[in-house]
């Protein structure tokens, strides 16, 4: 996996993923939403115009890497004020669902509605966003209501990351190119979507 996360970023498009279905009746009637697990992200990811040399030049290097090994940028959150998270970790084992459990954050931190962060699993890092507010109690533990179903199965002390979360995974498409433009500068764009 590589890490793009030092890339500068001067605009940003996340999108949800969802392989839910709605269900409408032939002769009237209610219609119905069939949810489906593995509602995931992507990001559509542009830098500003960089001089070729040296550092777009090493740019473009390290996005050829990510077609083939995966990439990892961080996920933008314009004037937001993260704040003091500590170094939250899952709290006992979570089989699914839509409530997470932490524990080891700052005291009393707030984490707010629609704030971005990470569960590291193994190694790989999944994107989600807080439902609602939640502020945790005076030994930095408490549970956060995310938008969107957990995706894999955690034991418990697994990394929560708040302060920097980032999208991780694969760069869509099967070509890579990049400007090169006469004044010596490039303008790099991609897209990023979660592998699970």
């Amino acid at each position: 996996m590589i890490d793009l996360s030092d890339l500068r970023c001067n605009g940003a498009t996340p999108t949800l993923l969802d392989w839910s279905a709605l269900m409408e009746p032939a002769l009237g009637g209610v219609t119905q939403r069939v949810g489906r697990l593995g509602a995931r992200f992507s990001i559509e990811y542009s830098t500003p115009v960089t001089l070729i040399e040296s550092e777009g030049r090493r740019w473009i290097a390290r996005l050829q890497r990510a077609q083939r090994e995966g990439g990892r940028v961080e996920f933008p959150q314009v004037d937001f004020d993260v704040g003091t998270p500590g170094m939250p970790t899952v709290d006992g084992a979570h089989t699914g669902g839509m409530a997470l459990n932490i524990t080891g954050a700052s005291p009393h931190y707030g984490v707010r509605e629609g704030q971005a962060l990470n569960l590291t699993v193994a190694g790989r890092m999944y994107l989600y966003f807080a439902a609602e507010t939640a502020i945790l109690d005076a030994g930095g533990a408490g549970t956060i209501e995310l938008t969107s179903p957990m995706r894999t199965f955690l034991s418990g002390g697994e990394a929560v990351e708040l302060a920097k979360p980032m999208v991780e995974g694969w760069l869509d498409g099967t070509e890579r190119s990049w400007t090169i433009d006469l004044a010596r500068t490039v303008g790099l764009q991609f897209t990023i979507t979660e592998r699970a």
